[in-house]
């Protein structure tokens, strides 16, 4: 262990001091915080404000019972403007200063009314005169219907996109930091610092340093991503979170735990096959199309979070990290699913640890090409 502690500080004080991650921390951030800032200021509340003209007391009432039904439509607002007769009307609609005017029991429009504002008054109109009926035939109103639902509404769309935000950070984090572990290992043989370092430690005690220190430091790297965002939408009042988004955020946190755990030990594999920096691309290459096929599931998920892709990427272990936060945001991921996913990718990572190991202690002095996984595992014996 103190070997171990030793590899991860010595990791997470080079890679956190140099200029590449504080460059790309600082640059992920601030693209964050101005797309916020953008969305905010260019994208309206999409409420449309009808100018509306009433003659009369009737048509006043049903102006405003239309008011009532727009209030509950939060695309409409009604402007009711009071006018003298039925001359000024036409000459405001006509003149475009209206969008319409109710005299007695005429609509007077320009050419037609615009639809969401005809529904409305028509409604209203229906409602007035209803009414009217039913107090002078001396009948009482019925009472409101009562609403009882089956299920709580829990804004099940609102966590979901909030999910998917974050798998969008949580896939790029592993992919990225992933890739991390592959040229740090590569950089090592070129450059020969791993026979130093081979000469004082194990090689299984090496890669569990190197692996931790660069996960601590995607770890700490997505929650400045989160809060950078997130921060910046609630400062300015953009986001109501829904309920349950810190128990998503959690999960999101912990899923990349188990995801960098996993892929980690595969991206560690690549780059101990590899000799050289310009061999790696061959050797990621695999394992960037199996994290893209993970996300690709996470987008399904997103779309059908019972579906048969959602379902098998649920016990994919590769994909299980992606998808299940979806499903989870979507109140679709049963108990038993869930405690099966998660004990797959848990035991896939038992596997995957010592293999890697083995690999690594194979292929870490190898300088001359690309080796073959057959004769790296062989050679870590």
């Amino acid at each position: 262990m103190r070997t171990v502690w030793l590899v991860l500080k010595r990791e997470v004080r080079t890679r956190i001091a140099s200029k590449p991650f504080l460059i790309s921390t600082v640059i992920s951030a601030a693209v964050l915080i101005a797309i916020v800032v953008v969305i905010g200021a260019t994208a309206g509340d999409g409420t449309v404000t009808y100018d509306l003209g009433v003659v009369g007391t009737r048509p006043a009432a049903v102006a405003a019972a239309a008011q009532d039904l727009a209030a509950g439509d939060e695309g409409a607002v009604l402007d009711i403007q009071q006018l003298d007769d039925r001359a000024e009307a036409e000459r405001l609609v006509e003149a475009g200063d209206l969008d319409a005017a109710l005299v007695g029991d005429d609509l007077v429009v320009k050419v037609e009314p615009d639809p969401r504002l005809g529904t409305l008054l028509q409604a209203a109109h229906r409602e007035v005169a209803l009414g009217e009926a039913v107090r002078e035939a001396n009948v009482e109103a019925p009472p409101p219907l009562a609403v009882a639902p089956l299920e709580p509404d829990n804004q099940s769309e609102d966590r979901g996109t909030v999910a998917f935000i974050g798998v969008v950070l949580l896939y790029a984090q592993i992919l990225g930091f992933g890739y991390w572990v592959a040229s740090g290992i590569v950089e090592e043989k070129a450059s020969r610092v791993v026979e130093i370092l081979l000469a004082k430690a194990r090689s299984s005690h090496l890669l569990a340093g190197k692996l931790v220190g660069i996960g601590t430091l995607g770890l700490a790297q997505l929650a400045v991503l989160v809060a950078s965002g997130l921060g910046t939408a609630l400062i300015l009042g953009q986001v109501d979170l829904p309920p349950g988004t810190y128990g998503l955020a959690a999960a999101v946190g912990a899923w990349f735990v188990l995801g960098y755990a996993l892929y980690s030990c595969l991206f560690a594999v690549a780059g101990a096959i590899a000799s050289r920096p310009e061999e790696l691309q061959g050797t990621t290459m695999p394992l960037s199309l199996l994290t893209m096929t993970g996300f690709f599931a996470a987008i399904f998920a997103q779309e059908d979070p019972t579906g048969v892709v959602a379902r098998v990427g649920t016990f994919f272990p590769p994909s299980a990290p992606l998808v299940m936060p979806i499903r989870q945001a979507a109140g679709e991921l049963p108990l038993w699913e869930a405690a099966l996913g998660v004990a797959l990718v848990l035991a896939t990572i038992a596997v995957a640890i010592p293999l890697a190991g083995r690999i690594y202690a194979g292929g870490a002095l190898f300088t001359r090409g690309r080796l073959r996984l057959r004769d790296a595992y062989a050679g870590g014996a």
